[in-house]
């Protein structure tokens, strides 16, 4: 259980860019989500209920913001991005002459030159981001329809190069322009030759290398269409890229962080990892736990090890060996943490002795000592209704429970951080109680 006594959490404000090439190229660059405060307390809950919490309310905040996000795609023309510089432009158009004003007649004429600047800046920024982000929209769109998976890649990478002035953007758009139209030509015979060569080296038939020309003859004729038009487009993106990036209309994002390199013979085990790989057989598994322990041997030895805990079994991992190495159910186990040894994990399972396995009718069941005792409660209860009476007032004969064997104890010790040895045994508590139907639910 998580108890705390609040949880506050800021409101949270960040940009998000989205690039996804499905049937049709869709994009949004620095998209503003902003998302409220969460205040709790006191909280008295389990870790889960209080992620699911936690998610549900930064949804809410993301449905809120829904509609600026698909008014921010580009193959929308971004017209949120629009409405957010003219909104931008007139409040600096006011708000600076404003602050001028209350500091002298200066400071007002600065505040209206800087206030009517930021007002033709934000319009002119969003008007032509609006166009830009129009135009590379439809130039990627013509990509898609006209280009195969292969080529489509190589023009991605292309476009990664963004120019950074009026003059790059030109020549970049240009030589695109150029390219799209030799394209457009080259297409018309350079498609059927690629289609028929794949068939070809596939060892098709006659009639898939027939049906394989003709789509590689209707993808040329789309492209005498589509090419141009896309290179059109790309001229006009690749230019505005440039007045913006080269007027200080717009940054390029700037990498904060190195990326770092985590080899995966590093990486700690993850749980999911035991549910794909081992607990497959259980159905629909639920690990409540995944703890790394140290596994200690009879004879001293230790390995590292993980315990799962789930709804019925307790699975206990050799990380060495990546196996499976014992599995015991939660009801007939109890789990604590030493008091002299506090990162000392200890499992005791009991196994009851049985003086006769194989009796006249067969081989004896094992009762557990669950099992047991539920069986002396249920025939103590049903006894009374079952017993013969010689009259309506006599008195049910009393039934006397006969102690169990005598049943042998296993322990097994593992290692552990003794933080999470009590975070461990408190959701053990919980599982038992549960299959045990102890408590609530």
């Amino acid at each position: 259980p998580v108890k705390l006594r609040r949880l506050l959490i800021q409101p949270v404000s960040l940009l998000v860019s989205i690039h996804a090439s499905l049937k049709l190229y869709i994009a949004s660059d620095h998209t503003p989500l902003a998302f409220s405060v969460f205040e709790r307390g006191p909280v008295f809950t389990t870790a889960r209920q209080l992620v699911h919490a936690l998610a549900m309310h930064y949804a809410a905040g993301a449905l809120f913001r829904a509609g600026w996000v698909v008014g921010s795609l580009e193959i929308l023309g971004s017209p949120a991005s629009l409405v957010r510089s003219i909104g931008n432009g007139i409040a600096d158009f006011f708000r600076l002459p404003y602050e001028g004003l209350t500091r002298g007649p200066g400071a007002f004429v600065s505040g209206v030159s800087r206030g009517t600047t930021s007002f033709v800046k934000h319009i002119s920024k969003g008007t032509l981001t609006s166009i830009t982000n129009l135009a590379t929209s439809l130039a990627r769109n013509m990509d898609r329809l006209s280009l195969d998976e292969e080529h489509y890649n190589r023009q991605e990478e292309w476009r990664r190069q963004l120019p950074e002035s009026l003059g790059e953007g030109l020549r970049q758009g240009l030589s695109r322009l150029g390219i799209s139209l030799l394209g457009a030509i080259a297409g018309i015979v350079d498609q059927p030759m690629q289609n028929f060569q794949r068939t070809s080296e596939a060892h098709a038939s006659a009639g898939h290398k027939a049906k394989g020309v003709i789509s590689g003859v209707g993808k040329g004729i789309m492209g005498v269409f589509t090419k141009p038009i896309g290179g059109a487009a790309e001229l006009v993106s690749q230019t505005g890229y440039g007045i913006l990036h080269g007027a200080g209309l717009s940054q390029l994002p700037k990498q904060r962080y190195q990326p770092s390199d985590l080899h995966a013979d590093q990486a700690p085990n993850s749980h999911v990892k035991y549910v794909w790989k081992m607990l497959q057989s259980l159905g629909r598994p639920e690990v409540h736990m995944a703890l790394e322990v140290v596994l200690v041997r009879g004879s001293g030895q230790e390995h590292e090890g993980c315990l799962l805990l789930t709804s019925e079994v307790l699975f206990v991992v050799s990380v060495s060996e990546d196996t499976q190495q014992q599995a015991f159910p939660v009801t007939e186990i109890d789990c604590t943490q030493d008091s002299k040894q506090s990162n000392l994990l200890t499992v005791q399972l009991r196994q009851p002795r049985v003086a006769c396995d194989v009796e006249v009718d067969g081989v004896r069941e094992r009762l557990s000592e669950q099992q047991y005792n539920r069986l002396v409660d249920y025939i103590t209860k049903t006894s009374c209704h079952l017993a013969p009476s010689c009259s309506p007032m006599q008195a049910p004969c009393p039934v006397v429970a006969v102690e169990p064997l005598p049943s042998t104890v296993k322990t097994y010790h593992y290692l552990v951080d003794p933080h999470f040895a009590q975070v461990f045994i408190s959701k053990f508590t919980m599982v038992k109680n549960k299959a045990l139907r102890k408590g609530f639910p």
